[in-house]
């Protein structure tokens, strides 16, 4: 009799199998990867696996270069404008330097009013870096620039003054809450 039974529990087993009343098991879902950022160094290099924070600290970083030569790009657009009007400082120039930049460029400005010399064109700008290892006067990030000046033209008494290419080093602050060029290294050189 016991075979009877346990055949009949098979049959019974089985045919529930067919008929759908067992569930088949689902299989286990595949585990999400960790999502993995990259980031690579201020200055430059190779790239290394980063957490989710340090991506977003170098993405802001990034983003505060880009901005920086932003400022900068402008800020020589807007001086040799002024330059070639004589022309004082402009409120717009005004909201993009501070500290010894801004005395410096007003005072460059005023200088260039009363000159004879007449200026016309832009300097051209070669190439620009970050400088994450430089400071001055308390900056919270700079860059290294510079400028070719070809297409510039300063004339003083109808003779033409030549002009040295300049390699920069420019440094920039937060102030309530915007980047602000502060203070500025030039030095002349033959070619950028």
């Amino acid at each position: 009799m016991r075979r009877v039974t346990v055949g009949a529990g098979a049959l019974l087993l089985c045919g529930l199998v067919l008929s759908g009343c067992v569930q088949t098991p689902e299989p286990s879902p595949t585990p999400t990867p960790e999502r993995t950022f990259e980031c690579t160094p201020e200055a430059g290099g190779d790239a290394y696996p980063c957490d989710q924070t340090e991506y977003d600290r170098m993405n802001a970083r990034l983003d505060q270069y880009r901005e920086a030569e932003r400022i900068y790009r402008r800020v020589t657009e807007i001086t040799f404008a002024l330059l070639a009007e004589k022309k004082p400082m402009s409120d717009e120039l005004r909201a993009l330097v501070s500290g010894s930049y801004e005395d410096g460029l007003a005072q460059e400005l005023v200088d260039a009013q009363s000159s004879k010399a007449a200026y016309s064109g832009q300097p051209t700008i070669a190439w620009i870096y970050r400088a994450p290892d430089i400071a001055n006067e308390g900056s919270v990030i700079a860059i290294e620039a510079c400028s070719e000046v070809s297409s510039l033209r300063v004339t003083l008494d109808g003779v033409d003054i030549p002009l040295p290419a300049t390699q920069e080093q420019l440094f920039f602050t937060v102030k309530e809450g915007s980047l602000l060029l502060t203070s500025s290294k030039v030095a002349e050189v033959e070619k950028c």
